[in-house]
């Protein structure tokens, strides 16, 4: 699915390292985690988008943390306004925890996400981990990516537009219009002054200079039409 990443900034959480605190999640790069100060068992982190987003998914990157869980919300982070939008879920097994491995494991959550998040658009997002097996060990996470549904993105499966038909080639020696123009001027035949009347008697001049005329304008225009 295509989706667009949501800034976002730290608001606070329960602990912290000063040599890796929770404001490195911002910059997403998962080189700079975010990890408790000392032994703890539960931590949560509060993240505010930096626009309203419908959260299609969560992408996580671990960091010691056995269990997680986040909420969401329109108005704050106080007691009653959160909602779950992920139950909580594994990121380590006890056999993971004890023998140190798999910490660093990466989870994306899309279809896993509550029905809550087709609802509204969220504002506030609580991260709570958990790690209740080695209690002596400093847990937290990689990064965290937030993601939006593109707005006017088209399904997958939506059929291609189809093209528009071409425009019929015009036909061979110009236009119809030019073609019926010459076809009436070629077909104005070559008069035979001589052979005009049926009469004994000579042409009258006024009628052969009209037909003179007009074998001149059938001459030029002709003329016109092959240059």
């Amino acid at each position: 699915f295509e989706a667009m990443r949501v800034p976002y900034r730290v608001q606070s959480c329960s602990s912290e390292s000063h040599r890796i605190p929770a404001r490195n999640l911002e910059t997403g790069d998962g080189f700079r985690p975010w990890g408790t100060d000392g032994e703890q068992t539960k931590a949560t982190v509060d993240l505010m988008l930096m626009r309203d987003s419908a959260i299609s998914s969560i992408e996580v990157g671990n960091y010691g943390a056995a269990f997680l869980q986040i909420f969401v919300s329109m108005i704050g982070f106080e007691e009653g306004q959160m909602q779950v939008l992920l139950p909580m879920t594994t990121l380590m097994s006890m056999v993971e925890v004890k023998a140190g491995t798999c910490r660093d494991r990466i989870k994306i959550f899309d279809h896993q996400l509550s029905r809550c998040k087709d609802q509204q658009k969220w504002k506030y997002v609580r991260l709570e981990i958990s790690q209740p097996f080695q209690p002596r060990s400093a847990i937290g996470l990689q990064f965290v990516h937030i993601n939006d549904p593109v707005p006017n993105a088209p399904p997958a499966d939506a059929p291609a537009p189809k093209p528009k038909p071409a425009a019929p080639p015009a036909p061979a020696g110009g236009t119809k219009t030019e073609q019926n123009t010459l076809s009436l001027s070629l077909s104005v035949p070559d008069l035979d002054l001589e052979a005009e009347s049926d009469d004994e008697g000579p042409t009258p001049l006024g009628r052969r200079v009209n037909i003179r005329h007009m074998q001149e304008q059938v001459q030029a225009h002709q003329e016109r039409k092959v240059q």
